[in-house]
């Protein structure tokens, strides 16, 4: 069975800094953490409040330095969980060509009760454990050996169980694929130990056994699946994963193993699933990875609601000030907190973060320890976390096991019901829509997708709105596929919407009314504001599909403190419409009203309302600035947009850029390019932008490219018959002092632009936009400088053939 997953709200932008929540695809400044690896009870920085300092003391040692003190060198940690006495299970490996799997039981008292190292002839390692009741364990435990003149290895899987000394008292071969790591999921059972693995037929197996080693029960489902989540219920079984082309899986099973749901979302691609927690209602939140296809690299954490008939109820994404990878789920009395690790995981020096969501959706808190590597495995709670990290690339692996506190949650909101739509109306994403049925004898009503904007042939019912008493509902509309909607009743009768009120129509003509994403672009009318001229105002223009509305402003510095009330106070002090700072997600933000205070300008021809927002750059540090706008009431809907500041107030003499050469030789077919270099960087490159235009005739397309060592970069171009350009930004760089070759610009002529009869001349303008040094301190900006470039066609017909 599949269902239909929309996504709710498409991200495009790289994100700098930590981000609000936003619609889901299921349908400020960092600072050094206080507690370095080895220290007894870490804590993070958060975005929400201040961290709480450890209580633990020199006596009560952490996980990590239990890890560290009693384990031999080369310890690589794989899996974790918490055991009945409240301890901690460490399993994972000793040794990396001859690996042989180990496992530590850490007491309450974070002391070690014993160490129990497997040793082997062969490459032996822990891909899951899960507790026993006696203070033993269950594992699951792979074994790789490679035949003599075999270019493969084969792989052998079992199921272990420890006893309370850490012995082998039984083991068991599953039959499972040798990518266990891919997807494996084990969990403690009243009578033993479920596991769910991948199966060579391409099916899911899930087994239980009980504490003797006899299997209890066993199922195989149809389902091509890699199970990274299992959850043992009153009665029976939860499981989810990810599908083919990383479309999440959900399943549960009764006591008997049979299952009574199971969905595979095709739509959501990109959803890979990470962890399940049913709730008591009755519902599931599937958690894990958001990675839309067609964007290809940008990582997102994602929570989504699933009801016991499979429907979502919501989906969200929640943005981080990195792109992160989802690598565990934590439950919480009120939802969950994923744990993951940014986009540059594989490196030594990477950040660990922790988002709570709330079983609403709402975002509670980010939390974030930087200076870390790539985290592995966590186990913990709403109040803290213990997490195993591992570096890939010194010499030799090593992992780092560490205890984080976790900030308090911040109060969950919920989407304020506004005045109901009328039918043939658009109304916007992210919104309550509210409605009234003067008959509430019907249980439930329908909001079904209008046919011909999903399916032809069929009825498409994508909600089913449950009324109160009085005969009132409220529709989460962040939750609706873009298109057009009526209401019906459980006979089929099409209902109008008047004034919030559903009364009888004639049909869906008449009856339908419009579901568009609330989206909002904002984009700076200069990237570059020097603070010490006479106008140093900041104008972001805003461009919606709505008017009269409010939106957030966020500025969060490059390397240094997100600017904090009283500077947003100074910053927007006469910008029309400013209505004071408040508090969202523990951090302050500007509150703009785009209302009648200043009326917005209509563009006719993509029927869009454009605004500018107008603040004094002066009361900023110098610096650059990551300046998110979100739309106050919408923004759960996807109304959130994001772009760059850079604020100077250098009275230094500005850079010096030089060029390779001033004039460029290309032939048609061809391409040719100088290299810039830039002196007066006396404190290196953290990150910098250059750019380069030209209009006119010939029409010769243009590419430049930053090279400081960044770890993360972006580049844009354009390019037409009447003008061409070309940007690229790096960020995170790495450079020397001084002169510093930064980058190239490239300029190439295409025989089906360029007139190929003849030569030509053309113009370049070329420039830097912005150079902030390792601080994030901003340079002085040289002005622009004009290229020259002269295109040939030395095999140009001659006239007449």
């Amino acid at each position: 069975m599949h269902r239909r997953l929309v996504l709710a709200c498409v991200l495009v932008a790289v994100v700098l800094l930590t981000a609000g929540c936003a619609g889901g695809p299921f349908t400020g400044g960092e600072q050094t953490p206080t507690a370095t690896t080895g220290q007894p009870g870490g804590t993070v920085d958060s975005t929400t409040s201040t961290p709480n300092q450890s209580n633990s003391t020199d006596d009560a040692p952490s996980v990590g330095d239990v890890v560290e003190n009693h384990t031999a060198d080369r310890f690589t940690v794989s899996a974790l969980a918490e055991s009945d006495d409240g301890g901690t299970l460490v399993a994972g490996a000793i040794g990396l060509r001859a690996s042989n799997a180990t496992v530590l039981r850490v007491g309450a008292n974070d002391t070690t009760d014993w160490t129990r190292e497997y040793a082997s002839a062969n490459r032996t390692g822990i891909a899951a454990i899960a507790p026993s009741g006696d203070g033993g364990a269950y594992v699951v435990r792979t074994d790789r050996r490679q035949p003599e003149n075999a270019s493969q290895w084969n792989v052998s899987v079992s199921l272990v169980r420890l006893g309370p000394d850490g012995e082998r008292q039984w083991a068991d071969s599953l039959n499972a694929t040798g990518y266990v790591a891919r997807g494996l999921a084990l969990a403690q059972a009243d009578d033993g130990v479920a596991v769910a693995y991948p199966h060579p037929d391409r099916e899911v197996r899930l087994a239980r056994y009980d504490d003797a080693g006899n299997v209890t029960l066993e199922r195989a489902y149809g389902v091509e699946a890699r199970p990274t989540a299992l959850r043992t219920t009153d009665d029976g079984f939860v499981l989810a994963g990810t599908g083919s082309f990383d479309s999440p899986w959900v399943a549960r099973a009764n006591e008997t193993g049979a299952l009574v749901l199971n969905e595979t979302y095709s739509d959501a691609a990109g959803g890979r699933v990470a962890g399940v927690k049913p709730t008591d209602d009755g519902d599931l939140l599937v958690a894990g990875t958001f990675q839309p296809g067609f964007i290809g690299t940008q990582f997102t954490p994602w929570v989504a609601r699933v009801g016991p008939d499979g429907v979502p109820e919501w989906n969200r994404v929640y943005p981080t000030a990195g792109e992160t990878r989802v690598r565990d789920v934590l439950n919480t009395d009120d939802g969950v907190v994923l744990v993951g690790s940014d986009r540059t995981e594989w490196a030594d020096n990477t950040t660990t973060r922790f988002v709570g969501v709330a079983a609403n959706g709402t975002e509670q808190f980010q939390a974030n320890r930087t200076n870390t590597s790539r985290v592995l495995a966590a186990v913990g709670d709403g109040d803290g976390a213990t997490a195993a990290t591992m570096n890939y690339r010194g010499r030799n692996a090593s992992t780092n096991v560490w205890s984080v506190e976790l900030p308090d949650a911040t109060a969950g909101t919920t989407l304020d019901a506004e005045a109901a739509p009328t039918s043939n109306e658009s109304v916007y994403r992210g919104q309550a829509l509210g409605f009234e049925y003067p008959n509430a004898s019907a249980d439930a009503l329908d909001v079904v997708a209008v046919p011909g904007e999903h399916d032809d042939f069929q009825r498409h019912v994508e909600r089913r709105v449950a009324l109160e008493a009085d005969g009132e509902a409220v529709v989460e509309s962040a939750t609706l596929p873009l298109g057009e909607y009526v209401l019906e009743t459980p006979a089929g009768d099409a209902l109008a919407v008047e004034n919030g009120t559903l009364v009888p129509a004639t049909g869906n003509e008449t009856a339908a009314f419009e579901v568009t994403r609330h989206d909002l672009d904002a984009e700076m009318n200069s990237t570059y504001v020097d603070a010490t001229t006479r106008d140093a105002n900041a104008t972001v223009s805003l461009s919606s599909q709505r008017s009269n509305f409010s939106v957030h402003v966020s500025v969060d510095r490059f390397h240094g403190d997100a600017a904090g009330a009283d500077a947003l106070r100074d910053a927007f002090a006469d910008t029309p419409g400013f209505a004071g700072v408040e508090r969202v997600d523990g951090r302050p933000v500007a509150r703009v009203d785009l209302g009648s205070a200043h009326e917005a300008t209509m563009d006719g021809r993509h029927a869009r309302w454009n605004e500018q927002v107008a603040f004094s750059a002066d009361a900023l540090d110098a610096g650059l600035y990551r300046v998110r706008v979100a739309g106050a009431d919408t923004r759960d809907g996807g109304a959130t947009a994001t772009t760059r500041l850079v604020v100077g107030k250098s009275t230094d003499e500005p850079l010096n850029v030089t060029l390779e050469t001033d004039s460029l030789n290309v032939s048609v077919g061809n391409e040719s390019a100088t290299n810039v270099t830039v002196s007066g960087l006396d404190d290196g490159v953290g990150a910098m932008s250059m750019s380069a235009r030209r209009g006119g005739q010939p029409a010769i397309s243009l590419e430049a490219d930053v090279n400081i060592h960044a770890s993360r970069g972006e580049g844009h171009g354009m390019w037409s018959d009447r003008e061409a350009t070309a940007s690229a930004a790096g960020f995170e760089g790495n450079t020397s002092e001084g002169t510093v070759a930064v980058g190239d610009l490239s300029v190439s002529a295409d025989e089906r632009m360029v007139d190929v009869e003849g030569n030509a001349t053309q113009t370049v303008t070329f420039g830097l936009d912005w150079v902030v040094d390792e601080d994030g301190t901003p340079y002085a900006i040289p002005d622009e400088r004009t290229i020259t470039v002269e295109v040939t066609n030395e095999t140009a017909p001659s006239q007449g053939s």
